[in-house]
């Protein structure tokens, strides 16, 4: 995905204090109320986390949202750490 090389490139963090990340093929049809949702977290839809972080619908704070899209280096590089 170019989505972080993007946001860098456009400086989307300075823009946006949350991001809306939806797969493409993935239709999410319920409101968000972002106000009730801390920033501190990453949040993925109820049912839809299945003991990992979900690629196909998140909310995330533009603080987090470069490593939230770019998890796949620190599971090649630490993988102990996602074993259980």
């Amino acid at each position: 995905c170019g989505c972080p090389k993007k946001i860098q490139q456009y400086q989307l963090q300075s823009l946006y204090d949350r991001f809306v990340i939806t797969r493409s093929d993935h239709y999410y049809k319920c409101p968000h109320d972002l106000s009730v949702l801390d920033n501190d977290h990453l949040w993925v839809p109820q049912g839809s986390d299945w003991g990992g972080i979900t690629d196909r619908h998140l909310i995330v704070s533009s603080r987090y949202v470069l490593q939230a899209l770019d998890i796949l280096p620190p599971l090649l590089q630490h993988p102990e750490t996602f074993a259980e």
